[in-house]
């Protein structure tokens, strides 16, 4: 198997993105080492798989291996890899509803699941609100993996804050994911993304030993120190983080460390 170690060197990974692959690579391990001692592996385990395949060779291998066993590979992979486009998602998505049977109460939670896995695939926006719409047009609440992905991939602030507030709207809990997503979008100034940064530090407070929610940290500080723009905004971005730092014990990683040396050489030393 080898030693797998994802970090966070390529930026442009989402937080969903990240945490699949280092799940995946955990559900990896354990699956070979159930092969050399022999043990059988169940399908949810091999669903898993399948479910958290970083690219679409390796969604295929798991599926085509699901098939084989003659275990029905009703779920396709939530999350985008780098060889991923849409045309590999809409074809595996055909698939997987070509073995679903008509939608009714007891196929209802799979359609639902491959309605969030083809949205999440999806390579642009347009094409994730598309299956988005397709998927309320057949009476399917979309759950939150749709909406956080929906808000992940808006080209613009509104976009994301719409479906942002959709998502509350549909009695669905935003999380750590959602909020990260809505922080990190491109388009959004500092002042935007500002209220929502301040009710995520309140809403998901740093926990001693949550890895996820430290995690979640080290995603939204680097999306508010690259939204600096005035001395003002760096004074108030830098006292939040020295809050974290100082009191609840949070470690900074290397992106933060490197956007705050940035801006004291800008804004100098507060």
């Amino acid at each position: 198997f080898g030693n797998i170690h994802i970090t966070e060197q390529k930026e442009y990974k989402t937080a969903l993105q990240m945490e699949a692959e280092e799940y995946y690579y955990m559900i990896l391990e354990l699956y070979q080492i159930s092969k050399q001692l022999g043990l059988p592996f169940r399908k949810e385990a091999y669903n898993r798989l399948l479910n958290y395949s970083p690219t679409f060779q390796e969604a295929e291998h798991w599926r085509y291996l699901l098939i084989e066993n003659e275990i029905d590979a009703n779920e396709i992979s939530h999350w985008k890899g780098e060889s991923w486009n849409s045309e590999n998602a809409k074809l595996l998505f055909q698939n997987v509803k070509n073995n679903i049977t008509p939608i009714n109460p007891d196929s209802k939670e799979q359609y639902i699941l491959a309605y969030a896995s083809i949205i999440n695939r999806s390579a642009d926006f347009e094409d994730a609100k598309f299956f988005f719409q397709e998927m309320k047009n057949a009476n399917l609440k979309p759950n939150e993996i749709s909406y956080s992905t929906l808000i992940n991939k808006s080209q613009t602030f509104e976009d994301a804050k719409f479906f942002f507030q959709e998502m509350k709207n549909a009695n669905l809990k935003p999380d750590e994911i959602s909020y990260s997503s809505l922080i990190n979008n491109r388009k959004a100034t500092f002042e935007q993304i500002k209220p929502f940064f301040e009710e995520f530090i309140k809403k998901f407070p740093l926990q001693k030993n949550n890895f996820r929610r430290e995690k979640s940290y080290n995603y939204i500080f680097p999306a508010l120190f690259k939204k600096v723009r005035t001395r003002e905004q760096w004074d108030w971005a830098k006292a939040q983080l020295d809050e974290q730092v100082f009191v609840k014990g949070f470690q900074p990683n290397e992106h933060i460390n490197r956007e705050v040396e940035n801006l004291k050489k800008q804004y100098g030393r507060l």
